[in-house]
């Protein structure tokens, strides 16, 4: 466990469109191979794509993202599989996925729950924070009507960490060298650099005025997923509370919106497959450091945790070092 003194401030800050669904951030080195990069719009945040090599352009896997919200996981868009789901009509495609967040619910004790959909629109955290609604705290009664209902299938919380596996067959089935995959704020790293060292990707500083601003650096090779999930991405600060967007399964509320002691404020995650990085980033956040390293434990995946005090907690595959920045790597 390391300790920062010079984070023990939260400051209040508020992020462009960009940078703030973005909570990683990639560092990118040179190589012999000159990388082609694309960025768009893709579920509601920025995605970026760099190829090493012309196996594939990064613009066909943006239209992957595109694709697959629009047709299958968001549950806004006309047509699509979950929208279809939630009005009744079934499909095995969207049940897959649902029994497997559902799993990850029942292992972590409910901290992650891809039914509350109407809790989510209760709460609407978003569209408060873009100032398209007025932010409105919600009714004791209003909350358990919403938590009580669970109707509404949602899985915006898996839905980068699926687009991310999906990505990763056609590099697979393409012969892509390397790649490294932004989806906002869970990342693929793929295969190789042309010169050799370890891809290096940014968790963004939860405490800084500066949007763009990194925390501390995680120094890993190919294949691993990495997504952050923080309380500084999507939020409202209200009466020195902050109501953001991870809304607690057990209690209805923004996951330590009240909490006075010490508690997380940024949650990373790497794994080794996309869907169980992002799940785990917003489970493990909800349930705090002591039950959020047993669960990621149980599927072999490391965690760091940034809390509101300056504080790293690590999990036991993580090394720290601490010299001229603060560097993650696996063991």
């Amino acid at each position: 466990m390391i300790h920062l003194s010079r984070f023990k401030q939260l400051k209040k800050y508020f992020a462009g469109v960009c940078c703030a669904a973005s909570v990683a951030t990639l560092l990118t080195g040179c190589g012999s191979v000159t990388p082609q990069t694309a960025s768009d719009l893709v579920m509601d945040t920025v995605f970026t794509v760099t190829v090493y090599g012309d196996e594939v352009k990064p613009s066909e896997l943006l239209e992957i993202g595109k694709d697959l919200d629009a047709n299958v996981l968001s549950r806004f868009s006309e047509g699509s599989l979950v929208s279809e789901y939630n009005s009744g009509n079934l499909s095995e495609e969207v049940a897959a996925l649902v029994g497997r967040c559902d799993e990850i619910n029942s292992v972590s004790s409910g901290a992650f729950d891809v039914r509350l959909g109407a809790l989510s629109d209760l709460w609407d955290i978003d569209g408060a924070a873009k100032g398209e609604t007025e932010f409105v705290i919600p009714s004791v009664s209003d909350i358990e009507t919403a938590l009580e209902s669970r109707d509404i299938i949602d899985l915006g919380a898996v839905g980068k960490g699926i687009y991310l596996d999906e990505v990763k067959t056609v590099l697979d089935e393409k012969n892509v060298s390397g790649a490294v995959i932004n989806a906002g704020g869970s990342i693929l790293v793929y295969g190789a650099k042309p010169d050799g060292v370890p891809f290096k990707v940014g968790i963004k500083d939860p405490f800084g005025e500066d949007a763009s601003g990194t925390f501390g650096i995680i120094k890993i090779s190919g294949g691993y997923f990495i997504s952050t999930s923080g309380s500084y991405e999507r939020y409202i600060d209200l009466d020195g509370v902050r109501y953001h967007h991870i809304l607690d399964p057990g209690t209805g509320y923004p996951a330590w919106a009240h909490e006075e002691s010490t508690c997380p404020v940024s949650v990373t995650i790497i794994a080794c497959d996309g869907f169980t990085s992002d799940a785990l980033s917003t489970a493990c956040f909800v349930l705090g450091p002591d039950e959020g390293l047993k669960l990621a434990a149980q599927y072999s995946a490391e965690v760091i945790y940034i809390m509101n005090d300056g504080t790293v907690i690590t999990s036991d595959g993580i090394i720290t070092e601490n010299d001229s920045r603060l560097t993650f790597s696996l063991k």
